[in-house]
C-alpha cells in the first residue's frame, strides 16, 4: 500500500496562505493528498483597507482574520491547520521598523530556537515529504516572517526531527509530491537540514 503524500505549509499571517500557495493547497487536497497548514501569527497588525471594517484595527483583527483564515482552508479543502503554539502565541509584528517590532511578544522577538522546536513537534507530527515557507527574503519586507524565513524551518528539522524532506521557498515554486505538478523553476531543497540549490 502506497505511504499517503503529506505536504506541510508555514505562513506567517492568515491570507498569506492563500495568496501564495492557496491553489497549491486546493490542487493536493482534492488529489487526496494530506495538506497541514501552520500559521505564526494572528495577523493583528494588518492593514485594513475596506472602511467597512476600520473598527478592527488596533482590536479584534486577529479574531477577526481567523475566521477568514478558516472560511479560505474550507474553501481549499484543507482539514489540519494550526496555529503555531497555539492561538495568540506570538503576536504579529507589523511591518520592518515600526515600534511593533519590539513588543516581546511578538514573532520578530521569537526565541528562534524555542519556535523551531514547537515547529518541530509539527513536523514529528505530519511527517511531511514536502515543506513549504518563505526563504531568505520572504515575499515582501515583512518583520513578522522573519524567524521562519531566515533559520526557523532548517533549524526545526536540524535539529530535532532528522526527518528527510524537500523544502520549497514559496512563491518562487510549487512543489513536486510524487505525482503532483511539476515546476521547472529553482528550489531549496533541504534534508535533514542541509541545503542545496538546484534549478
Amino acid at each position: 500500500m502506497a505511504e499517503q503524500r503529506r505536504l506541510l505549509l508555514v505562513h506567517a499571517h492568515p491570507d498569506d496562505e492563500s495568496i501564495e500557495t492557496g491553489a497549491t493547497m486546493a490542487a493536493y487536497a482534492a488529489q487526496g493528498a494530506g495538506v497541514t497548514l501552520v500559521t505564526c501569527t494572528l495577523g493583528e497588525l494588518g492593514e485594513v483597507i475596506p472602511p467597512g471594517l476600520a473598527h478592527l484595527a488596533g482590536g479584534p483583527l486577529g479574531q477577526h482574520r481567523t475566521g477568514e483564515l478558516a472560511a479560505a482552508c474550507a474553501a481549499l479543502g484543507v482539514t489540519d491547520h494550526r496555529f503555531l503554539g497555539g492561538p495568540g502565541r506570538w503576536r504579529d509584528s507589523g511591518m520592518m521598523g515600526l515600534p511593533d517590532n519590539a513588543d516581546p511578544r511578538c514573532f520578530w522577538q521569537a526565541d528562534v530556537a524555542g519556535a523551531a522546536a514547537t515547529l518541530a513537534a509539527v513536523i514529528r507530527d505530519v511527517r511531511p515529504q514536502v515543506l513549504v515557507t518563505y526563504d531568505a527574503h520572504g515575499y515582501f519586507i515583512d518583520s513578522g516572517s522573519n524567524p521562519v524565513t531566515l533559520s526557523f524551518t532548517p533549524a526545526a528539522n536540524k535539529s530535532y526531527t532528522n526527518i528527510p524532506f524537500d523544502f520549497w521557498a514559496a512563491p518562487d515554486t510549487a512543489p513536486v509530491l510524487a505525482g503532483g505538478p511539476a515546476s521547472g523553476r529553482s528550489r531549496v531543497r533541504s534534508t535533514c537540514g542541509s541545503k542545496s540549490r538546484s534549478a
